[in-house]
C-alpha cells in the first residue's frame, strides 16, 4: 500500500509539471498555461501563459504571467469572439494584421471591443509598410478592429512624467 501511495503521489507531482491547454472548437484560439480555470465564457490562466488567436486577416500572440479571457463560447473563435481580456505580468505580444507587424512589450494590457490599452513601460516596434517605427511611453491605445470607422481612434501613445516618443529610423524617413 505504501508503494502504491508513493507511486500515486509521484504521478500527481509529475502531472502538475505539465501545462494545461484550452482550444476553441475551430482552433482559432489556443491558450497554454501552468494553471487554467474556466466556466462557460471565462478562462483564467496563471504562470507561463501563452495565447494565440488567429482569424482570416489577423494573428495575435501573447505571452504573460496572468490572463483573464472573456469570449463568446468554445464554439466560436478568432479575435472578434474575444469580448474582454485582462493581461498582466511582463506582457509580450506580436500582432500581425495584413503584413503590418507590431512587437509589443508592457507591464499590463486590457482588451475590450477591439481596443487594446497598454500600460506601464510600453514599447511598440512597428514593421511593415513604408515607415517602420518605435513608440515608447507609459500608456498606449491601439484599435485592432479589422474595419474601423472613419473617425475611430487608431493609435495613441502617452507619457507619464516622461515624454511619449515615436522614433522613425533615418533610412525609413527618406
Amino acid at each position: 500500500m505504501k508503494k502504491f501511495t508513493a507511486v500515486l503521489l509521484l504521478l500527481m507531482l509529475a502531472a502538475a509539471a505539465f501545462a494545461a491547454d484550452f482550444v476553441t472548437e475551430d482552433g482559432r484560439i489556443k491558450l497554454n498555461s501552468a494553471t487554467i480555470s474556466m466556466n462557460k465564457k471565462t478562462v483564467n490562466a496563471k504562470k507561463d501563459v501563452s495565447l494565440f488567436i488567429k482569424d482570416e486577416k489577423t494573428a495575435l500572440e501573447v505571452r504573460c504571467g496572468e490572463l483573464k479571457l472573456v469570449y463568446e463560447g468554445k464554439a466560436s473563435g478568432g479575435l472578434d469572439s474575444v469580448r474582454q481580456a485582462v493581461i498582466k505580468g511582463s506582457v509580450q505580444m506580436v500582432y500581425d494584421a495584413g503584413g503590418n507587424r507590431y512587437d509589443i512589450r508592457c507591464d499590463s494590457a486590457f482588451y475590450e471591443n477591439s481596443i487594446l490599452t497598454l500600460a506601464g513601460n510600453v514599447k511598440i516596434d512597428y514593421s511593415g509598410g513604408d515607415m517602420p517605427a518605435t513608440a515608447t511611453g507609459s500608456r498606449a491605445t491601439m484599435n485592432l478592429a479589422q474595419d474601423p470607422d472613419e473617425d475611430a481612434l487608431l493609435f495613441s501613445i502617452e507619457g507619464d512624467g516622461e515624454r511619449a516618443r515615436i522614433t522613425v529610423p533615418a533610412a525609413a524617413a527618406k
